[in-house]
């Protein structure tokens, strides 16, 4: 049979007359101890009483105690310990807890949501008084963050869906009086650095802004652009027939009255001399570099070169001849090479003679020579 509940007996031990049979140590109870000093042998009907660890409460409902059977075993000890928790804490609106456990001594932490300022205590433990375990500290109030009253503009105003508080991501908008423009950003919204709101840029201004027709020779403006020019209109650029543009073709009407970026100029568009080896300039529209859009020119090659490609060129828009330009191949080469050797080698050996015939046929074939 087992011993249920402490019974009537608080000391330790009793012996029935005539019985010499003894019981071991009492046995090991998870998460408790025996209240008494314990020894190697117990008389039969021995009662040990057990207490729960730090942490961990007796259930009411169970017995906390062995005894010694007659069997000469220990009755069979039930699992009375119950670790010791705290409830869950609950919810924090706009904020969360971090938990890692509920067990007595454990720590939660308490934080809020961007632009939310706590009040209370940050943290809170889990502790067990009369055996009741609790939190130490309440939960905290997220409350949210304000922001100034956002700065007034000249000439302008803003408006807000809340014009008595400012919490955070609270957005006010700001609009000019007829005839002015805005610059910079239209909209604010309140932001937090730390705990502290303030409005996430500085206001916009309310101007007259107005920029000048611009003035662009060799070059006009395509439509529909058309004065008075105000604040961010933009107009286009095109270079007349023979000039290129230098800068960019679009540009607009900054803050500052002036155009963004600058307007560009239209230049002429030129060529540079053309650099072709052996050959030179016979005839040309125009008599000293730079050569301009349309200039011609006529090319030769020098004696003893024959040239491949259109000798006639002339400057397109994009600053090359056109067509590409010519080269000059060398005519009679192998005769040259041969001439050049036996003048400054004393060129009468077989062998050379054979080298050089050599090098001659392949350039032959190769198109070198013609």
């Amino acid at each position: 049979s087992r011993l249920r509940g402490e019974g009537s007996i608080h000391g330790t031990q009793w012996k029935e007359p005539g019985l010499g049979s003894e019981c071991g140590p009492p046995p090991k109870v998870k998460n408790a101890r025996p209240t008494e000093t314990v020894h190697t042998k117990y008389p039969i009907r021995t009662i040990i009483y057990y207490k729960c660890f730090p942490g961990f409460a007796k259930d009411p409902k169970k017995s906390n105690a062995v005894a010694c059977l007659a069997s000469h075993e220990w009755s069979y000890p039930e699992k009375f310990c119950i670790e010791k928790r705290c409830p869950h804490p609950g919810e924090i609106l706009n904020g969360h807890i971090e938990i890692e456990s509920l067990r007595a001594g454990s720590v939660i932490h308490f934080t809020c949501d961007k632009g939310h300022k706590l009040f209370g205590s940050s943290t809170s433990t889990c502790r067990t008084v009369k055996n009741e375990s609790r939190w130490s500290d309440p939960l905290p109030l997220c409350k949210a963050i304000f922001c100034p009253p956002p700065p007034d503009v000249t000439d302008g105003k803003w408006t807000s869906t809340d014009r008595a508080t400012f919490s955070f991501g609270t957005r006010v908008t700001y609009s000019c009086s007829d005839g002015l423009f805005l610059i910079g950003h239209e909209t604010l919204h309140c932001s937090a650095e730390g705990d502290v709101g303030k409005w996430n840029r500085g206001a916009p201004e309310c101007r007259e802004v107005s920029c000048p027709s611009p003035e662009i020779p060799n070059g006009h403006k395509l439509p529909p652009a058309a004065p008075p020019y105000s604040y961010r209109d933009t107009i286009h650029i095109s270079c007349d027939y023979g000039f290129v543009i230098s800068g960019e073709e679009k540009v607009y009407c900054g803050a500052n009255s002036t155009w963004v970026p600058e307007v560009p100029q239209c230049k002429r568009a030129t060529c540079e001399i053309p650099v072709i080896p052996y050959a030179h300039a016979v005839a040309s529209s125009s008599p000293n570099p730079p050569y301009s859009y349309a200039d011609t020119m006529s090319i030769n090659c020098d004696p003893g070169f024959t040239m491949v490609g259109n000798g006639n060129i002339s400057c397109g828009l994009s600053g090359l001849w056109l067509p590409d330009l010519p080269y000059c191949r060398g005519k009679n080469l192998c005769r040259l090479f041969y001439t050049f050797f036996k003048r400054f080698f004393n060129f009468h050996s077989f062998i050379q003679s054979y080298l050089l015939s050599i090098y001659c046929v392949q350039s032959t074939v190769l198109g070198a020579c013609t």
